[in-house]
């Protein structure tokens, strides 16, 4: 009987293909966040500038220990042709929320904006 010990460096290769997809042909910017007593506004640019069938989505998460893990659209905004700018006015309950934009135009993939962490209370 012979017994052989093998460590990680004794591992045969491990070959991942990762493919990452084209870059969004837009973006969107989550400008600034105020809170205020049970919510929030919230602004974003979006670029290139909106055409018909363009929306903005402010998603939702709530960071509150106990709490579902999981993002939610909390509220949509069509962006008309010319226009670039959007405003979110909210009422949330007291808690931690992660917030973030995704900006679709009709025929491209989604862009999403950087998250940002706000506390009501």
């Amino acid at each position: 009987t012979e017994i052989y010990t093998l460590s990680l460096h004794d591992a045969l290769p491990i070959s991942v293909r990762v493919t990452i997809g084209p870059t969004p042909a837009s973006s969107i910017r989550l400008s600034s966040v105020k809170t205020r007593k049970g919510g929030f506004t919230l602004s974003g640019v979006a670029s290139p500038s909106g055409e018909t069938g363009a929306k903005i989505e402010l998603l939702r998460l709530n960071a509150t220990p106990g709490a579902s893990a999981r993002f939610s659209v909390f509220g949509t905004a069509n962006l008309g042709a010319g226009k670039d700018k959007v405003t979110f006015h909210a009422k949330v309950g007291h808690g931690t929320w992660v917030l973030q934009l995704e900006y679709t135009r009709p025929g491209q993939a989604p862009s999403f904006s950087a998250l940002r962490t706000v506390t009501i209370h």
